[in-house]
């Protein structure tokens, strides 16, 4: 990435609303170092060997959980010196299997 932080939103929209897992891998493939790392406050995955494919799977569940995501990043903070980047993000998340329409959620 040449400006991660004007960048990373259309990274995330690709991990996170793609309509096809093989559009996910190859956003995962092509950001992620193959040892990243990967906090969120419902789950983590450590940086080590092949942890990108743990990230993967967490992204493809998350697809697969709501299908139909849509979201917006209202703000990001890049910390270069420790490669780490920070999201504010509104998404609807809507369950698959709830009778409840989607409202925005940070």
């Amino acid at each position: 990435m040449e400006d991660p932080q004007r960048e990373i939103s259309q990274v995330v929209k690709m991990l996170t609303t793609a309509v096809k897992p093989d559009i996910q891998q190859q956003a995962l493939e092509r950001f992620f170092v193959s040892n990243a790392g990967f906090n969120h406050p419902l789950c983590a995955v450590q940086p080590g060997p092949e942890s990108r494919k743990r990230i993967l799977a967490i992204y493809q569940w998350y697809r697969n959980l709501s299908p139909h995501i849509t979201l917006e990043v209202d703000s990001v903070v890049y910390d270069a010196e420790k490669y780490k980047m920070y999201l504010d993000i509104t998404q609807q998340f809507h369950l698959f299997i709830s009778p409840f329409k989607p409202s925005p959620a940070h």
